[in-house]
């Protein structure tokens, strides 16, 4: 038996979020330390190729500890498709650094709004075979 998660997260026009947009959520240029790959991350997720890029390499920038560059990534890409929950997953790992310290409680409130505003997407489809 296998199941296929199908995510829905497309290169669509920016709808405007009220709700994201009254979270304060790094913006930006992006900042890299190494004009290095950060490694090789790709998901097979039916994105416009800039999406994807973009998706991709805030994966890596999350998993090389470069959180506020890794936020700023993921918020590129809510703001071409504000309906990406796993755009929303990111942004809540990269504000999240267990590793350091507990969470402080504006992280805590940043994270709730965030959560608040993916448990209303459209659900992804699942399809087992």
């Amino acid at each position: 038996m296998s199941f296929l998660l199908i995510f829905s997260c497309k290169d669509k026009a920016a709808k405007s979020n009220l709700a994201l947009a009254a979270i304060d959520l790094e913006r930006g240029k992006l900042l890299l330390g190494s004009t290095e790959p950060f490694g090789d991350v790709s998901f097979a997720l039916d994105w416009k190729y800039e999406v994807r890029e973009t998706f991709d390499l805030a994966i890596a920038l999350l998993h090389s500890f470069e959180y506020t560059e890794a936020e700023k990534a993921f918020v590129k890409v809510l703001d071409n498709d504000s309906e990406c929950a796993l755009a929303y997953w990111g942004v809540a790992m990269s504000i999240y650094h267990a590793l350091w310290a507990p969470p402080t409680s504006d992280v805590l409130i940043k994270g709730s709004k965030l959560i608040e505003i993916a448990q209303n997407l459209p659900k992804s489809k699942f399809v087992q075979s």
